[in-house]
């Protein structure tokens, strides 16, 4: 093992920096593929060697934007025990190098962790302390069972501890304090909800941390930058045909080649959106109708609370729900539950949600 850390890891020192770009991404490719996943490296590795890899672990950070054209590479190779063990280790080393990342490698860092996640299967995943799992908005999932994978491997405590921090409120806390620019703070909005998506039991930390920290601006760039901008809710008034066709394609159950971080657009916006609803309603318990009635513009200060919507904004929000609401009513897809993402959502739970969601911000506005 030592002399295959050093075949790696040299290559990556002698090339980097050099004109030769070919060859110093497959380097980083190679890291990736042999090195990322070592299962317990600190149990395998000498004291001096372990140091080294910590190091490289962050020259690999540092370049990760090279890299990312060949994620499609990486994950034709995946397994479950690439996937364990390249996120525990990205768990144990990476947090506190967070604010160091550029942000086209913060971007694709997150790229990276989106990947991993969508091959998880979450019965690895044990409930975290804290929040009470689908104790609020995101139960609808509850009561779904994802796809059958054989008995999940026996990992160390450790292990299971790293993989149980993706989505725990320390975590989330490290990330949104890395999104010191806007630029980051689109890429934690675009991917965050992703995360959620592919986790769906350990959503409410996520939520809970967003919505206590800087919630205004995160939720009204997410609003702005991506849940504004989707075809859901609003396909429909022109053309129904091609809305019910986003709901069937979204309930295929396919592998990551259409996931959003590879640009398919129908998880990506069923995440955001309902990612959205759900901080929005949270924001909504918090505010009082001063807060509720005081937008960005008006507030002395973007981290103060208030409403993260425009007027216009907020009403256009609601009819984007009330529409999906409307389609999804007469859809004979919600009749049974249909494969999505990592298992099945419940289209009744979801839509008996949403309508819940709709109808509280409608009284509210």
């Amino acid at each position: 093992m030592p002399l295959l850390v050093d075949l790696v890891i040299f290559p990556i020192h002698v090339l980097r920096g050099s004109v030769d770009i070919n060859s110093y991404t497959e380097a980083l490719l190679c890291f990736s593929l042999y090195i990322l996943p070592i299962p317990q490296p600190a149990s395998v590795l000498k004291r001096s060697l372990l140091e080294k890899f910590a190091v490289d672990i962050g020259l690999f950070l540092e370049d990760l934007t090279s890299l990312a054209p060949l994620f499609p590479r990486i994950e034709s190779q995946i397994t479950l025990h690439f996937t364990i063990h390249s996120l525990s280790n990205l768990m144990l080393f990476t947090p506190p190098r967070y604010s160091l990342l550029s942000a086209s490698c913060y971007d694709a860092y997150l790229r990276l962790l989106s990947m991993l996640l969508n091959h998880l299967p979450e019965v690895i995943l044990q409930e975290s302390n804290g929040i009470e799992c689908g104790s609020s908005w995101t139960n609808f999932c509850a009561g779904t069972k994802a796809p059958a994978i054989g008995a999940p491997p026996d990992l160390d405590s450790k292990t299971q501890n790293r993989l149980n921090r993706v989505l725990s409120s320390g975590h989330i806390c490290q990330l949104l304090k890395a999104a010191n620019c806007p630029s980051k703070l689109l890429s934690l909005a675009t991917f965050l909800p992703q995360f959620c998506l592919s986790l769906p039991s350990q959503v409410d930390n996520a939520l809970h941390v967003v919505a206590t920290s800087d919630a205004t601006r995160f939720a009204s760039l997410l609003y702005v930058e991506k849940v504004s901008n989707m075809a859901l809710g609003k396909t429909c008034v022109k053309n129904p045909v091609t809305l019910i066709g986003i709901f069937f394609i979204s309930s295929l159950n396919l592998g990551y080649s259409t996931h959003p971080s590879q640009g398919s657009a129908t998880f990506e916006h069923w995440a955001q959106l309902l990612f959205f609803t759900d901080l929005l309603m949270l924001l909504n318990l918090r505010m009082d109708d001063q807060d509720f009635y005081s937008t960005m513009s008006e507030s002395q200060s973007k981290s103060n609370l208030c409403n993260p919507l425009e007027t216009g904004q907020l009403q256009a929000f609601l009819m984007q729900l009330c529409t999906i609401v409307y389609t999804l009513d007469r859809l004979p897809l919600i009749k049974t539950n249909v494969p999505a993402a990592k298992g099945k959502i419940d289209w009744e739970k979801l839509n008996a949600r949403l309508k819940d969601s709709l109808l509280v911000l409608y009284c509210r506005e």
